[in-house]
């Protein structure tokens, strides 16, 4: 055994977080973000229990939010898709549609989710209205498509 290492890595402790490395301003854009999901996995839920939804990669989901929290989703753009994992998902300052939920513990947003538009794609399970299109793999959507075009053919 080497001097100042344990038995086992079960046995160690972790290291010390580095104070400098503290970012507040990203964890409170962090604890939001997380707020959000936990509304829009709610918002989900109750899709898929109203039978409008199966799986959270088969909905389409807007987000109806204003002022801080509009632009805080709009500045993760496309990422936001994989995050909430969503097919589909849009941020909009319009006023939400009567169907929309009222989100418990966000005041002032909405989320309105139904099913997403598109088959869907055999490689990544989102439902995209690309699927279909690329005649030499028809069963992904265009996303997939570029990745797959990319690999080296054997």
């Amino acid at each position: 055994e080497e001097e100042g290492k344990t038995e086992s890595i079960h046995m160690a402790d972790f290291p010390e977080p580095d104070p400098a490395l503290k970012d507040a301003d990203l964890a409170g854009r962090w604890r939001r973000l997380l707020a959000v999901r936990e509304e829009v996995t709610r918002a989900l839920e109750q899709a898929r229990a109203a039978k409008l939804i199966g799986h959270p990669l088969s909905a389409s989901v807007t987000l109806y939010a204003t002022g801080d929290y509009h632009e805080l989703l709009t500045s993760y753009g496309d990422d936001l898709r994989a995050f909430f994992i969503v097919s589909e998902i849009k941020v909009s300052r319009q006023e939400p549609p009567a169907e929309a939920v009222k989100c418990e513990d966000i005041e002032g947003m909405f989320i309105l989710t139904v099913p997403a538009e598109g088959e869907k794609c055999s490689r990544c399970w989102v439902h995209d209205p690309t699927v279909g299109m690329a005649a030499d793999h028809p069963g992904i959507c265009s996303r997939c498509h570029e990745v797959v075009s990319r690999l080296p053919q054997v």
